[in-house]
C-alpha cells in the first residue's frame, strides 16, 4: 500500500467505506430479523445509532476545522479502530441483546467516518494533489454493488453470521488505508485572529444563522434520505412482502449501486456545467418519482425497475451535497460543512427507521413507502426555497 499513489488511496479508502455501509447498513436489519428481533425494535436500534452519530458529527467537524493538532485523518482512525472494537464485539457477543448493541455502535461509527473520508479529497486538492471524488465515489459505488452481490448469495446459503465477518475484514483493512495516507494538521488549519480579538467563540448556531439558504437545503436533503433509510433499511420486508429472499436483496441493492457507478464517473463533468444547487433541486425531484413508483409497484421487476433510479436520486444528491459544502463553505467552516451534510443522513437514518420500523409493523410496507413518498414531496418544497435564496444571494467568499 506504500507504494500507492494519493489518488489510488483515497480510491481504495472510498470503497472500503462503501464495503462497510452494505455489509453494516444494508444488511443490519436482515441480520438482526434472523437474530429474533422485531421490526420496530431494529427501527429504535438504528435511531439511537443516528441520534449519536447526529450529535458527534459536527463536534467532530468543529474540532477538525480549529484544533491545530487534530484533523481529518486522526479523527478518523480513532473511528476506524473503535469500528473495529465493536465489530469484534458483535461477533463474540454473548446474547443478541449485546450483539445488537454493539452493531447499532458500528453503525454509528460508520456514519461519523463519512464526512471525514470526504473531507480527505477535498483537502489533497488543496494541497495540490487533484482527487477526482466522483470517479472515487464510483469506486465505491460498484465495492458497494459487488460486496451487496456477494452478501445475498453468501447469507442465502449461510445465513446471517458471515455478515459481521465480512465488516470486521473490511474495516481491518480500512484501518490499514488510512494509517498509510499523508497528512499534515498545520497545512489544514485557519488562523482566527479576528474570532479571537472579539472574544466570542464561534457556535453551531452562529454558522446556522450564516448559512441560512444551506441550512434549508440540509432539510431538504435530511428528508429524502429518511426516505431513503426507511426503505433501504427495511428493504428486506418489502422484498418479502412480493415474495422475495436474502437473495433478491443483494440483487436489489446491486441494481441500484450498478446504476449509480456510471454517473458518480461523470459527477466531475456535470458539476462543470450545473451548479450544486440546482442539482440538488434535480435529484430531489427523482426522488418524489422514485418514491411513488416503489409504493405503486406490485411484484419483484417493478421493484428491482424502481431500483434503477438511484442514479438520478441518490446519486445526484449524493455527489452533489458533498460539492455544495465544499464551494458554500468558508475555508475556516469547510469542514463542519461536511459534517452537516453527513449529519442529514445520520439525522435522517432516526427518522426513516422510527417512522419506517413503526409505520410498516402497524400498518405494513405499502403504507411505510407512503409516508416515505409524502416525506419526498416535502424536501421537494425545501430544496426549491433554498435554490430561490441562493439565487438571490451571493455566496460567501
Amino acid at each position: 500500500m506504500l507504494c500507492m499513489s494519493i489518488n489510488a488511496k483515497y480510491r481504495l479508502l472510498q470503497a472500503l467505506n462503501c464495503m462497510m455501509f452494505s455489509a453494516g447498513h444494508s444488511y443490519l436489519s436482515y441480520y438482526l430479523l434472523e437474530q429474533g428481533f422485531k421490526t420496530s425494535t431494529i427501527g429504535i436500534i438504528i435511531a439511537t445509532a443516528g441520534i449519536l452519530s447526529s450529535l458527534a458529527q459536527p463536534y467532530l467537524g468543529r474540532l477538525a476545522d480549529r484544533n491545530p493538532n487534530i484533523g481529518w485523518k486522526q479523527i478518523l482512525a480513532a473511528l476506524a479502530i473503535t469500528c473495529e472494537a465493536a465489530i469484534l464485539a458483535v461477533i463474540f457477543s454473548p446474547s443478541p441483546m449485546v450483539s445488537a448493541i454493539f452493531y447499532g455502535l458500528e453503525i454509528a461509527l460508520i456514519n461519523c467516518m463519512v464526512p471525514m473520508v470526504n473531507a480527505a479529497c477535498f483537502y489533497y486538492n488543496r494541497m495540490g494533489t487533484p482527487v477526482d471524488f466522483g470517479i472515487a465515489r464510483g469506486t465505491g459505488s460498484a465495492a458497494y454493488a459487488l460486496t451487496s452481490l456477494a452478501l445475498g448469495r453468501i447469507t442465502a446459503m449461510e445465513g446471517p453470521h458471515p455478515v459481521p465477518i465480512i465488516g470486521a475484514i473490511v474495516m481491518g483493512i480500512t484501518i490499514i488505508c488510512i494509517n498509510s495516507l499523508p497528512y499534515n494538521p498545520a497545512d489544514d488549519k485557519v488562523v482566527f485572529h479576528e474570532k479571537q480579538d472579539s472574544g466570542k467563540k464561534d457556535s453551531i448556531f452562529d454558522f446556522a444563522a450564516r448559512y441560512k439558504a444551506f441550512m434549508i437545503m440540509i432539510l431538504a436533503i435530511l428528508l429524502v434520505f429518511s426516505f431513503q433509510n426507511m426503505y433501504s433499511n427495511y428493504l428486506i420486508q418489502i422484498l418479502g412482502d412480493l415474495g422475495g429472499s436474502s437473495a433478491d436483496l443483494g440483487k436489489a441493492l446491486f441494481i441500484a449501486a450498478v446504476f449509480e457507478l456510471p454517473m458518480m464517473l461523470i459527477s466531475g463533468k456535470i458539476l462543470k456545467r450545473m451548479e450544486s444547487h440546482k442539482l440538488i433541486v434535480f435529484g430531489v425531484a427523482a426522488y418524489v418519482i422514485r418514491a411513488m413508483m416503489m409504493y405503486l409497484a406490485g411484484n419483484l421487476n417493478a421493484l428491482f425497475f424502481s431500483m434503477t433510479l438511484q442514479m438520478f436520486s441518490f446519486t445526484i444528491v449524493t455527489f452533489s451535497s458533498v460539492h455544495y459544502a465544499d464551494v458554500m463553505m468558508r475555508k475556516e467552516d469547510k469542514v463542519t460543512g461536511q459534517a452537516l451534510a453527513t449529519f442529514a443522513s445520520s439525522g435522517a437514518s432516526v427518522i426513516g427507521s422510527l417512522t419506517g420500523g413503526f409505520i410498516c409493523d402497524a400498518y405494513g410496507t405499502k403504507n411505510m413507502l407512503l409516508a416515505g413518498t409524502a416525506l419526498c414531496a416535502l424536501a421537494l418544497v425545501a430544496a426549491l426555497i433554498s435554490y430561490n435564496m441562493t439565487e438571490k444571494k451571493a455566496r460567501p467568499l
